[in-house]
């Protein structure tokens, strides 16, 4: 049988997690490469799709270097309500986020 497990326990158990060394240590670290990069003072912009993984490293790159320039590239085939997501997050924690449209659309 699978257990079905309900939101709070998820909410509890990332928690969790995000309170031990271990994964303290591995922030750290990426913050510490994010922060060698941008000493390299290259102009370069942060690509943000809206998903879990491009939004952790946007919120590390921001933590890093408050101001950083982001893109996202909306097409079409993304998830309904991504555009709203990210202007919401844009709002929130003053971030710049440019959305960019292809011309062409790619279900024609």
């Amino acid at each position: 049988m699978i257990r079905q497990y309900g939101t709070e326990y998820w909410r509890e158990l990332y928690l969790t997690h995000a309170g031990t060394n271990a994964f303290k240590k591995k922030v750290e670290k990426s913050m510490d490469i994010i922060a060698r990069f941008l000493d390299l003072d290259v102009v370069c912009y942060g690509s943000v799709s809206g998903g879990k993984d491009s939004t952790a490293m946007m919120h590390l790159i921001n933590e890093v270097n408050y101001g950083f320039q982001y893109v996202s590239v909306k097409d079409g085939m993304d998830f309904p309500g991504e555009v709203e997501y990210l202007r919401e997050l844009a709002s929130m924690f003053g971030l710049r986020i440019e959305i960019l449209t292809p011309r062409v659309d790619l279900w024609e």
